[in-house]
């Protein structure tokens, strides 16, 4: 099963998103990617797993 996280932009300017998404079978289509969790971090935390995490799983 294919996953992704992506991180987001939220209201607060000192804390983002990450947001972990997989792609689901549905009909005749290439599937459709359904959010699984979410988690609340901060801007630093952001930073850290974007050089940590491999670029392939992580969008912005």
């Amino acid at each position: 099963m294919d996953a992704i996280f992506a991180i987001v932009e939220s209201s607060l300017p000192n804390y983002k998103i990450l947001i972990r998404m997989e792609r689901k079978p549905y009909e005749e289509t290439s599937g459709i990617w359904q959010i699984i969790s979410y988690q609340i971090i901060t801007k630093g935390e952001a930073v850290k797993l974007q050089v940590e995490l491999p670029v392939h799983i992580l969008a912005q």
